[in-house]
Parts: structure tokens; sequence; C-alpha cells
């Protein structure tokens, strides 16, 4: 599966390599409510997963429900390429160290990675749903 399809906020079926997803993998989604509050502890969760070389996606839950007047929520999810039953927990680990804190963790399926999840590099990549930067650049 080194190739899977992508959703590009265009609405065109993108191709995203280098990423063999595996459903015996771990996928840990770590859920923030009040994203726009919680930066620093989403730089956080970014950087070290980054530095494990851990993929990292996001997408919000107005995604995959229909909210029905709830406060939407941000699933931060990275990708631990290990069937092993302690997957994850070096990541988690850390963050406990760096003292960041999330609202919810979860496991995701390799499905919702693959179709709701939007890749990214760091914290100028996350969009709300309406496409507005979640951390607008200071001008």
């Amino acid at each position: 599966m080194g190739i899977c399809e992508l959703l590009l906020p265009s609405g065109e079926v993108g191709q995203l390599s280098g990423e063999n997803l595996d459903p015996r993998h771990f996928y840990a989604a770590y859920v923030f409510d009040q994203a726009e509050t919680r930066k620093q502890d989403i730089v956080t969760l970014i950087e070290h997963a980054r530095r494990l070389n851990y993929p990292v996606r996001y997408w919000w839950l107005s995604d995959a429900m229909e909210l029905r007047g709830y406060p939407d929520r941000l699933i931060m999810c990275v990708h631990h390429p290990s069937a092993a039953e302690d997957a994850g927990m070096d990541l988690y680990e850390t963050l406990k160290e760096h003292q960041a804190s999330w609202d919810d963790l979860e496991a995701a399926a390799v499905d919702e990675y693959q179709y709701l999840g939007k890749p990214i590099e760091g914290p100028a990549d996350i969009h709300w749903p309406d496409r507005t930067s979640l951390f607008p650049q200071a001008p």
C-alpha cells in the first residue's frame, strides 16, 4: 500500500507516496478542544512526532460527522508504523515529559487517517474547515 489516494482541498484525488499505510499499524488520534488556544501543545506534538519520524495528519471532527451545534474538535493523528503492543508509547511519554496536554486520545482506523487526514509539516499547515489558518502568521 505504499501509495494511497488523497482528496486534495480542490476536491481532486491525488497520490501521496512514501508512507506505508497498514491496518495493523497504530494511528494515535490526539483530540483538541478549542484548538486555537492550544498552539503550544499542538506544536509540541508535531515537533516530537517528526523527530521520531512519525507522519502526522489532521482533520476536524466536523469532517467526519455532523456536529449539530457542538463545537468542532481538532484531531491530530500520528501514524506509528508498528504493530507492536507498545506502539506510540515513545511519543506519548515524550509529550508527557514536555507537559503537552490534549483533551482525548483515541485509536484511529487507517481509513480515517487515509481519507480524512491532511498531511502537515508544521502548525502553519493546519486550517479550519473553511480553509482559514488555525494559527495565522503575524505580518
